[in-house]
């Protein structure tokens, strides 16, 4: 018989999280995005309270009326300015976080998600869409990452901060759009006051919510991303991480030095003991 090298099944490649990249960087540049934009939405909500008295007053008096107008309208186009700049900042920031978060629940393997990736981008530009897809995407993120993490000791924010993100901010996208057309008409400017401060309030309060989504999920995922890296480096730490695919499933027959090992050295104990070899002598080809 020919002699043949050992035989072993490839081994699959495996480097756990490997790809996966931290989100501290990114959560604290949302965070401060969100506080600017807090920040922002009171200052709005002040200066549009004051603009409105100062015509309220210039109407019962009947003096400096042109001022006070002025002053609104000076008011009305810095706060829009400033209530844009705000969250456009807030927005992009909250993206970009976002975004990493999703793909690093794709370098945590094991995870079949609905949402792609380019959702977490996509989402808050579909008509109407918006209202509802952006949430689902977060939801799932959400989900997905606490999933890994199951056992892990960590102080965060609970789940109920996701459930009442999603109910203040569909709240205050509808009462924007609601204020919006209140100022378009004009007709009463102490409701529009009114539907703006109230507006600005749960613009805050979704705010302080998109904070804890973000620092429970940062959390989470800093925790794994931890917890991997003392696994590769043999450190005992948490719960066990996922393991690789078996190189060598149980059913698989064992290595052996020749392709066939149970065919013997003839042709006639081939046939009794299996399947022929390519190098085992047939009745015709002898050694």
């Amino acid at each position: 018989m020919t002699e043949h090298a050992p035989y072993t099944y490839p081994q699959p490649s495996f480097v756990p999280y490997s790809t996966a990249r931290p989100l501290r960087t990114r959560a604290t540049v949302a965070i401060v995005a969100l506080v600017l934009a807090m920040v922002a939405a009171a200052l709005t909500a002040a200066l549009t309270f004051f603009a409105s008295n100062l015509v309220d007053d210039a109407r019962v008096t009947g003096e400096g009326l042109g001022t006070a107008r002025a002053v609104e309208a000076a008011a009305a186009a810095g706060t829009a300015l400033l209530s844009l700049g705000s969250l456009l900042f807030a927005g992009i920031a909250f993206i970009c976080w976002l975004h990493r978060a999703r793909t690093n629940i794709d370098a945590f393997g094991g995870s079949f998600l609905t949402w792609g990736a380019g959702w977490t981008i996509g989402a808050w530009f579909v008509p109407l869409g918006n209202l509802v897809i952006p949430i689902l995407v977060v939801n799932e993120i959400d989900r997905a990452t606490d999933g890994r993490v199951q056992g892990w000791d960590m102080r965060r924010p609970g789940r109920a901060v996701v459930i009442l993100w999603a109910t203040l901010w569909t709240a205050f996208l509808i009462l924007d759009r609601v204020v919006a057309v209140a100022v378009l008409g004009a007709t009463d400017s102490a409701g529009s006051t009114a539907l703006a401060t109230l507006s600005a309030a749960v613009e805050i309060a979704a705010a302080s919510c998109a904070i804890g989504v973000i620092r429970r999920i940062t959390a989470a995922q800093e925790a794994v991303m931890g917890g991997a890296a003392q696994a590769v480096m043999g450190g005992a730490a948490g719960p066990a991480l996922p393991a690789p695919s078996p190189a060598q499933p149980a059913h698989w027959p064992a290595p052996s030095s020749a392709p066939y090992a149970a065919a013997g050295d003839s042709w006639e104990e081939g046939l009794a003991s299996g399947p022929i070899g390519w190098d085992t002598p047939g009745p015709d080809r002898r050694p």
